[in-house]
């Protein structure tokens, strides 16, 4: 079910024939089981944002319709005078039920009179752009998934499934449902995306992975969990003591930092890392490559990395110093880390690498 909404001359000075200049044109494509529309019952139009549903368990059940975006066109220069941005906001306020009077375009399906039953979200498919990235979030669009979907027309590279939620959504999801909201989602996915950045992602830019677990944090409502779990055991300790003095000591503490980054990525590790601190642990503790890709892929030499990571190992220590005693849970016995997550993926995806087990030094 595909429609367009328009953005035209204001003042309908068109052709001799009548016909008006058109700055703006959204596709859109509804998707989901659409109420009021002869359509079979178990009918999803076109290619459905929905699909990443299966991704978030409390969502599964729920009925949710919603419209994904194919293609914004617009004329030369109009982007400049912000018409694709009117005509987005056009297309949100009709969906949010709000009166317009001559702001779309009426193709088939379309009726001005009339406003679907429910409609919970608009969708939108982007690439690994930063600009793309940025242009949708300032339109109130959150990463709502992240990976390879060969299904839609990228097969092979990553892309990011953005969505704004509607009033519907609200009225209908997440005020019933309180693991619905928005920051139990973003929460939700962040836990995936921090192991797909080892998987799927991990030739992902780590501008971009930066990116989106920036957005991420902005989402969540962040809360310490108690107690707190030091993520090295008893016996890493004098080593990790010794090796934020003596950085060369960096082979003997590599094999913590993929926990290391976890908890601080996951937003258990409140400290105040640089930019390129954060980039380091991303690429070599989330992504897990190695000490050469890392110094390649960074263009920083491999002295200063292990400098780097001797002064964030530093600042953990200085922040689980600072605990009292009652909220740590010190040198934890460490558990096979479980996989529930990524197996979730694979098994939602169906990707090739499936079948691949993720070792604890992986």
């Amino acid at each position: 079910m595909v429609a367009v909404f328009e953005v035209v001359d204001p003042i309908g000075s068109g052709s001799e024939h009548g016909s008006f200049t058109i700055y703006c044109a959204i596709q859109v494509c509804l998707e989901g089981k659409i109420p009021d529309m002869p359509i079979e019952e178990d009918t999803n139009f076109g290619y459905s944002i929905a699909r990443n549903f299966g991704y978030y368990p409390q969502l599964i059940s729920k009925s949710i319709v919603g419209a994904r975006v194919v293609h914004v066109f617009t004329m030369l220069n109009a982007s400049e005078e912000k018409y694709d941005l009117a005509s987005l906001d056009v297309m949100t306020r009709f969906y949010n039920g709000e009166e317009l009077m001559n702001a779309t375009h009426e193709v088939p399906f379309m009726n001005l009179q009339k406003k679907w039953a429910r409609m919970h979200y608009i969708g939108v498919y982007i690439g690994t752009e930063i600009d793309d990235l940025s242009h949708w979030e300032d339109l109130d669009f959150f990463v709502f998934f992240i990976g390879k979907i060969g299904e839609f027309g990228f097969e092979g590279t990553p892309t990011c499934a953005m969505i704004k939620l509607l009033r519907d959504y609200n009225i209908d999801i997440s005020s019933k449902h309180e693991d619905c909201a928005v920051d139990v989602l973003a929460k939700n996915f962040r836990e995936i995306y921090t192991r797909l950045l080892s998987i799927d992602l991990r030739d992902i830019d780590f501008s971009f992975a930066l990116r989106i677990l920036k957005g991420y944090s902005m989402l969540i409502r962040q809360e310490q969990e108690l107690p707190v779990q030091i993520p090295w055991k008893e016996l890493d300790e004098k080593i990790v003591d010794a090796f934020v003095k003596f950085p060369h000591l960096f082979k003997h503490v590599v094999h913590l930092i993929p926990d290391l980054a976890s908890v601080y990525f996951l937003g258990k590790l409140p400290i105040d890392l640089t930019s390129d601190e954060e980039a380091i642990l991303l690429v070599k503790g989330l992504q897990k490559c190695p000490l050469n890709e890392t110094e390649v892929r960074l263009e920083r030499s491999q002295d200063d990395i292990k400098a780097s990571f001797s002064k964030i190992f530093g600042k953990a220590i200085d922040f689980y110093n600072t605990l009292s005693p009652e909220v740590v849970d010190p040198f934890p016995e460490r558990k096979k880390r479980k996989t529930s997550v990524a197996k979730q993926h694979y098994k939602i995806q169906g990707s090739s690498g499936s079948k691949r087990c993720i070792s604890k030094d992986d």
